[in-house]
């Protein structure tokens, strides 16, 4: 009798991934970027390539006074001496253009002041009491790093509030200095408890990360309500996913939801993209994909890497909109082309299969591998097959094995079960029948169906554990129970030879026909030597 060992892992190739939901998960400080201080450092002979000034959306006490959306960018700190200080900058200007574009949230005006050489011109229009205001001047702060601290560190300990914030916010992100979150949340905090919505923002974030602080999910939730109580956007979307998952608060999806809908009414693209994934999962609200678009959409228009992935994977499979697989790539790749992991992933899958574009083997191994080097598992666990099967990049099954375990150490059970095959076959690493029961067993107990059938197979035979018929049966039965028509044929055997069971042809030949409607040859040809109709 022979026992078939190895399904076919094309279904994996043509199909992993592909249908996934997009994972109903965030994270914190990555949902929204922090207030910044113009870019990061860079010394030179000539100065540094910054402006030296903290901007801020204006957020929602402020929209109305100033007739500005929520997200408009202000002022909110000027180092005495920078370039900003030089061009004119004040703090409460509300930044409109630069080089005469328009600029409407935080996110565009950093992009457009960050896209210059050092020393080159900048052109700055902003409101000021009311009136609009033109600046322009060179891109350059003629102060040491010393000097920059030392000026907003004096500040500070006169007690200003937004040099207080700043302050932290340099050390907390090293900033013209060298990083330090231990110095960082005492003055946070200083600038918190006077009702810097910012601070207590930051302050909340370095609690949920357990920077400088020790982590506390509670006192993260707490500083986050004081910021989202006073309409700061970024404060209500990550207090919304504290209540999503459960940290700090006690889960509540109609709460997440009713501070993500206060933050996406701020234009907060990381809420709408939340807002998002709420409808597409019924979470909090009820499910509707068409509204799941719709704040897809918000978002990915603003250039929310996230948002546009899924807002591709919703074009892909048809939900909320018109299937259309030439859409689904637009997006994939604006979001891949921002470096999200995700969509290089989903970008591999497409040019794999040949769906909205001409099928690419090459292609589609570089994007799992952009993915893959970034620890995305299914893009690792879809690199290592395109090594075993040498689709898009030479034939290596060391290679295949390699980026299995990287999957595999992740959890990953299509990745644990790849690699107890290519243990028990010597493929790529030494034959070794106890590590590949191994592997067999970590997916199995996942629920990994194939290998549910395979670890069957090793105590069937005896390889890498002694051999065991009932234990053999019940691994077929569990994995027959989902369906694996491979685990159904030889469960069909077992019963028809009495062995780990007791023998029952009438038994065999149900397993048979199940295996057979699915397929399966062997088990059609087994009704076929029972005389039995399929």
């Amino acid at each position: 009798m022979k026992y078939v060992t190895r399904q076919v892992k094309d279904f994996v190739r043509e199909k992993y991934g592909v249908k996934q939901q997009p994972e109903l998960k965030g994270t914190i400080r990555d949902l929204v970027p922090l207030v910044s201080l113009g870019p990061r450092s860079l010394s030179t002979a000539r100065g540094t390539a910054s402006l030296a000034v903290f901007f801020r959306p204006i957020g929602e006490p402020l929209a109305a006074d100033l007739k500005q959306p929520p997200a408009q960018p202000h002022v909110v700190f000027v180092v005495p001496g920078g370039g900003g200080d030089h061009l004119g900058l004040r703090p409460g200007d509300v930044v409109l253009q630069v080089d005469g574009f328009d600029v409407s949230t935080l996110e565009e005006s950093i992009a457009a002041i960050r896209n210059r050489e050092l020393g080159s011109r900048i052109e700055l229009t902003v409101t000021r009491a009311g009136q609009q205001v033109t600046l322009s001047g060179p891109y350059v702060t003629h102060l040491p790093d010393s000097q920059v601290m030392s000026r907003v560190r004096q500040l500070a300990e006169r007690g200003e509030i937004e040099a207080e914030f700043c302050l932290g916010y340099l050390l907390a992100n090293g900033q013209f200095t060298v990083k330090d979150d231990g110095k960082a949340v005492p003055w946070y905090r200083k600038a918190a408890q006077k009702g810097h919505a910012a601070a207590q923002y930051d302050l909340g974030w370095m609690y949920a990360n357990g920077r400088g602080v020790p982590k506390d999910g509670a006192q993260a939730a707490a500083w986050f309500r004081k910021a989202a109580e006073k309409g700061y956007a970024a404060a209500q979307n990550d207090l919304g996913w504290m209540y999503r998952e459960g940290r700090g608060v006690v889960k509540d999806d109609t709460e997440a939801v009713a501070w993500y809908r206060k933050a996406a009414g701020q234009d907060n693209a990381a809420a709408e993209w939340n807002l998002g994934l709420m409808y597409q999962n019924g979470r909090g609200v009820p499910q509707n994909d068409p509204e799941a678009v719709a704040w897809y959409r918000k978002a990915a228009e603003k250039e929310h890497a996230a948002a546009q992935n899924d807002l591709g994977w919703m074009y892909a499979n048809g939900r909320g909109v018109a299937q259309d697989l030439s859409q689904a790539v637009a997006w994939y790749r604006k979001a891949a082309d921002q470096g999200n992991p995700i969509a290089q992933k989903n970008l591999g899958l497409v040019y794999l299969n040949g769906r909205g574009v001409t099928k690419d083997d090459t292609e589609a191994a570089a994007w799992f591998r952009k993915a893959a080097d970034k620890g995305v598992a299914d893009a690792q666990v879809n690199l290592g097959l395109m090594y075993e099967s040498g689709r898009g990049v030479p034939k290596d099954d060391a290679q295949a094995a390699a980026w299995y375990r990287k999957a595999a150490d992740q959890g990953n059970p299509f990745a644990e079960r790849f690699l107890g095959f290519m243990y028990q076959n010597g493929r790529g690493v030494p034959q070794h029948d106890t590590e590949a029961v191994a592997w067999y067993r970590k997916a199995a107990d996942k629920g990994n169906a194939v290998a549910q059938n395979d670890i069957g197979f090793m105590y069937e035979h005896g390889r890498g554990v002694a051999q065991d018929l009932s234990q053999a049966a019940a691994w077929y039965y569990k994995a027959a129970q989902q369906g694996n028509d491979v685990a159904q044929c030889n469960l069909g055997l077992m019963f028809e030879n009495g062995r780990g069971v007791a023998q029952d042809v009438n038994g065999a030949v149900a397993w048979y026909r199940k295996a057979a409607a699915g397929g399966n040859q062997r088990a059609a040809e087994s009704l076929r030597r029972l005389n039995v109709q399929p």
